[in-house]
């Protein structure tokens, strides 16, 4: 299965939103991979406001580690490092 179809394989079981945050964390690793910087921000951006949202915690510290490696590896090491220590 190609991971673009896992993506949308793991939105679509969801239908309650549970685990939308995981969902857009996945699109946003899968898009830095891709190397779509722009567009992974995004997602990943959207992951931590759901998280937020929803006090879903677990989430929240996942999606600001990715995002710390997606910034320190795009050469911004001070935003990185501020997301993985937060």
């Amino acid at each position: 299965m190609p991971v673009e179809d896992a993506v949308v394989t793991l939105y679509v079981t969801d239908q309650e939103g549970n685990q939308e945050a995981l969902y857009h964390l996945v699109a946003g690793s899968v898009l830095a991979r891709m190397n779509r910087e722009t567009e992974a921000k995004i997602e990943m951006d959207a992951a931590l406001r759901l998280a937020r949202e929803r006090g879903q915690s677990e989430w929240g510290w996942r999606v600001l580690h990715a995002r710390g490696q997606l910034q320190s590896a795009r050469g911004s090491l001070v935003h990185g490092k501020n997301d993985i220590e937060e």
